[in-house]
């Protein structure tokens, strides 16, 4: 019979759950169950667009320029053509928009008042998607292209430490550890990008994040990441090379909130001009129908701007709003393609590059601090070891969740004799844990299998997954659909 994997799978997230929210929080969402990858509540909503789906487009963005600098050896790449990035986006934007439609076909079987809201919700976070991976191409790849040349793609980092089989910390990857029946941890990372300066042809690590807003602190914090400096480890031992530095791009997405926040009864939309813009539509005898992506600004003497009262929010996917460039000029004065989808018209006609600031902000670089790297690493293994013990020792004493019981020598145990918690009940956000209910004893709290609101939590990780899949498999369960999963942008 297939066993639970002897290497202990970690990574960023569950870190900074045990860390910065609850350990008990962390113990739940991660590591409970006989199935040893925790629960997570069902999906009841349509997925917003995070991070993966921006990922999935950037990917394909890099794997394209991989592809092209090897059918060109010794060729530099110091563009993108408009159709590659046009594939790529709406690629992305067509596999978030499956999914969406997926779930909202249930959502909406007993429901029709529900599938007009559902079907706007899809298009504007469909079209929030598509636009992020413009901008990303447009603001961040060619600074990149005109200084380095891309190595490697979304590349899942699998490196051990702690390793218990001889091999050796940072030897090979955990597939050679597990072969040898290693009990170490597994620091599992995926590298956005990784690139080769021309200039010095030193490595630089990138990791892409998506954020609603600009926050200073989570800005600062990057500056002095243990878990950034071993991901670049991770990907400098793969690539058999020192990675010096790390930038960490963040594509800001905008607040999804209601415009006027006293109307209750206003629909939630997503406040970025990738999504909306202001549209006036023309007197049809003086005045041309025109758009604008801002509402106010500032120009070069410090004088602030504002749009005239016949400018209304318009979202920018809609039909009905006239993005023709006979009619309607736009004020960056490019071509654009006459196959060009709405949201391409958009982004390159009328999101101004004075705007892409706000957008897209690249943080770094970050060097390497090698005097630190062996404190990071220590760091790493004296928490994983403690996370690998407790929950090892809850396992061999059949304690599953937090209502099971064990009596060892005498004594009763619980989860809660292991995993402390914090009793951060309600995040800074205002919404409450998702584990709450258990912590609290609320009505079900006593088995969490048959609870109908959740469900064993499919590894985001490749790794893990793929490490985890049998044993699963042998208890007659199944991985479900992997939700998105922002990696902490957020």
């Amino acid at each position: 019979m297939p066993t639970f994997p002897a290497i202990w799978f970690t990574s960023g997230s569950p870190i900074n759950v045990g860390q910065r929210e609850c350990a008990m929080e962390r113990y739940l969402g991660y590591h409970a169950g006989k199935h040893g990858t925790g629960w997570r509540r069902k999906a009841v909503a349509i997925p917003l667009a995070t991070g993966a789906g921006v990922h999935d487009g950037i990917g394909l963005l890099c794997q394209w320029v991989l592809d092209w600098q090897g059918a060109h050896g010794g060729q530099r790449l110091l563009s993108i053509p408009d159709e590659v990035t046009a594939w790529a986006a709406t690629e992305a934007a067509k596999r978030y928009e499956h999914k969406a439609r997926t779930r909202g076909l249930e959502l909406t079987k007993t429901d029709l008042d529900a599938a007009a809201a559902v079907e706007q919700l899809i298009l504007e976070q469909r079209t929030l998607i598509e636009a992020q991976v413009w901008i990303y191409s447009l603001a961040r790849l060619p600074v990149m292209l005109s200084q380095a040349v891309l190595i490697s793609t979304e590349q899942e980092e699998g490196p051990i430490v702690d390793c218990t089989c001889g091999l050796g910390d940072w030897v090979g990857q955990w597939t050679d550890h597990q072969a040898r029946g290693c009990a170490g941890i597994c620091p599992m990372a995926r590298a956005d990008a990784s690139w080769e300066l021309v200039d010095n042809k030193t490595l630089v690590y990138e990791e892409v994040k998506t954020k609603a807003t600009r926050n200073y602190g989570w800005e600062q914090q990057w500056e002095h990441s243990g878990q950034l400096w071993l991901n670049m480890e991770a990907a400098g031992r793969r690539l058999g090379r020192e990675v010096t530095q790390a930038f960490v791009p963040v594509l800001y997405k905008g607040k999804r909130d209601r415009v006027n926040r006293d109307d209750k009864a206003s629909p939630r939309i997503q406040q970025s001009p990738l999504c909306y813009g202001w549209f006036d539509p023309g007197d049809g005898l003086n005045r041309l129908p025109e758009w604008s992506a801002r509402w106010q600004w500032y120009d070069d003497w410090g004088k602030k701007h504002t749009l005239g009262g016949s400018y209304k929010r318009a979202p920018i996917w809609q039909p009905a709003f006239d993005l023709s460039p006979v009619r309607v000029l736009p004020p960056n004065g490019v071509v654009i393609r006459q196959e060009a989808s709405r949201v391409e018209r958009w982004v390159k006609g009328w999101i101004l590059p004075a705007q892409y600031a706000e957008l897209l902000q690249t943080l770094g670089p970050f060097p390497k601090p090698p005097a630190l790297m062996l404190d990071a690493q220590r760091s790493l293994v004296t928490e994983e070891r403690r996370w690998r013990d407790d929950v090892a020792w809850l396992r061999a004493a059949g304690i599953y969740q937090p209502s099971d019981t064990a009596m060892i020598e005498g004594v009763t145990y619980q989860a809660a004799d292991i995993i402390p918690r914090s009793w951060n009940c309600t995040k800074f956000s205002g919404d409450a844990c998702q584990f709450k209910w258990i912590c609290h004893r609320e009505p079900g709290w006593e088995d969490m299998t048959t609870h109908p609101d959740f469900e064993i939590r499919t590894p985001h990780h490749a790794i893990e997954k793929e490490a985890a899949t049998e044993y699963v498999k042998s208890l007659g369960l199944a991985w479900t659909e992997d939700d998105d999963e922002d990696g902490g942008g957020e």
